[in-house]
This record gives structure tokens, sequence and C-alpha cells, in this order.
């Protein structure tokens, strides 16, 4: 296992300087500064989950090929107002439309599989603030999850051509 420390608005808000204690506290571990003060919570967020694929999962998925049908949930986090209501309605509506989940990241994802996001044919990114950086330094196709009765038709249609099962 490995400890990985990622600085919040709130922890860069009372001033909590990671960095050096870290490292002190457990040999090995990681810091992250987000920066999700100084630009926003959404930024920051952003920076974080390309920041993981790019120093845990990038050289690991060289090997990995796509496989037809499956998708990653890019996005839900702890902390995100609804996400995990979210999360089950995105669910369904990928599994409804013939694909198959791969990886929710990150909250249901370990370090360990980071690399599993080169897996998924198409990538869904839950909110509009945030995720869509790494969506296209995945290089799949990705959509953003629907809102509303139209967004969600379309959104439907819109996988079932990603994934060949318009039927």
């Amino acid at each position: 296992k490995r400890l990985i420390v990622v600085s919040t608005a709130e922890s860069e808000m009372i001033g909590s300087d990671l960095s050096d204690l870290v490292p002190q506290l457990q040999p090995g571990a990681t810091f992250f500064h987000s920066e999700s003060l100084s630009d926003d919570e959404w930024t920051g967020r952003d920076r974080v989950l390309t920041w993981l694929w790019e120093n845990y999962g990038r050289e690991k998925a060289a090997d990995i090929t796509v496989e037809p049908g499956l998708v990653n949930i890019i996005g839900p986090t702890y902390g995100c107002f609804n996400s995990a209501a979210d999360l089950h309605e995105i669910r369904r509506l990928i599994e409804g439309a013939g694909g198959h989940i791969n990886l929710v990241f990150p909250v249901e994802a370990k370090l360990a599989d980071i690399a599993q996001l080169a897996k998924a044919q198409v990538n869904v990114v839950m909110y509009q603030e945030f995720g869509h950086t790494l969506a296209e330094t995945l290089g799949q196709p990705w959509l953003h999850a629907p809102m509303g009765m139209r967004g969600t038709t379309e959104f439907v249609q819109k996988i079932g051509r990603l994934l060949g099962t318009e039927q």
C-alpha cells in the first residue's frame, strides 16, 4: 500500500503545507498540492485526476488494449454533491445502453487499478466542472453525463453509437 495525500481548498485555506510533513510521517508517501484554493476546487480536482494517471497509470497501461463495450466513469469523488445518486443513475444508463462498467475513477479505484482506465472503449465524465482533461488525455471517445430528459435521450443514443449497441 502507498500513502498519497492531496491538498484540498480547506487544507490550503488553513495554511497546511504538507509537502515536507507527509514524507516525514511515512517514508515513501507522496504529497500533491492541487492548488484548489488559488485557482478553484474544480480545477484542483481536474489536476489531481490527471496527475494520478500520469504518475500511476500511463506507464503501466502501455500493454493494455481497449476492450469493446467497456466504459469508465470519471469524476465521482467524496464531497461532491449527490455523487452517490448521480453515479447510480449514470451506471444504470450505461448498462441500459449495452455498456459494461470498467472503472469508476477515482472513488471506486485503487492505486493499482489506474492503468485499467486504458481498457475502456468510452469514457463518461460525470461532471461538467472536472474530469475532461483526464478523458482527453486517455484518448478514447468521451461524453459528459447528461442533464435533463432531452440530454439523457441524446446521451443514451450517443453512447449506443460509440459502443456499437444502438439496438
